[in-house]
């Protein structure tokens, strides 16, 4: 499912919780980018319950899509950057101390922020989700039943020419 050309980012030897979080995030977001791009464009597509029926407007809802998981992974990635720049910091009193604070402050709203985001947008790929199975399930019941109707006629078809062939024979 992924693009030949990238490989997941592995895993760093670092104990670091918030870097592991980064790089499977990352790695969940180019999943997620992948199979966006391997979405048949005239697939039906549903976002925010609105039916959404020609390629341009499913291509956007695309692109919106993949655009906020890109956002997210920007805003760990600066959260990222926030916590590597707490590290320089070397004690707790005085500016560096009001600014360690600011900066802890910060990464909290953003990570907030973050996951607010990141579970909106799960919900989302919920809603489409749902309703692409939706679509294929109807999809494969409507053929079910068309399959049924011609095999039906066919029948019908045949007991018909063989009363009619049979009553050529009498």
């Amino acid at each position: 499912m992924n693009d030949p050309k990238r490989s997941p980012i592995p895993s760093p030897n670092s104990n670091d919780p918030i870097t592991k979080l980064q790089i499977s995030l990352n790695n969940v977001l180019q999943c997620i980018a992948d199979t966006l791009n391997l979405v048949p464009e005239n697939a039906p597509a549903i976002t925010q319950d609105q039916k959404v029926d020609n390629e341009e407007a499913f291509s956007t809802v695309k692109e919106d899509i993949v655009r906020c998981a890109n956002d997210i992974s920007c805003w760990f990635e600066s959260a990222n950057n926030s916590i590597s720049e707490l590290g320089h910091l070397n004690s707790l009193k005085g500016t560096n101390g009001e600014k360690f604070l600011q900066k802890i402050r910060r990464l909290k709203e953003r990570n907030i922020k973050c996951n607010i985001h990141l579970k909106e947008t799960l919900d989302e790929f919920r809603k489409i989700y749902s309703c692409f199975d939706n679509e294929i399930n109807n999809y494969i019941d409507s053929s079910i039943k068309e399959k049924k109707k011609i095999d039906n006629k066919l029948n019908k078809m045949e007991l018909i020419f063989g009363e009619m062939y049979g009553s050529h024979d009498s």
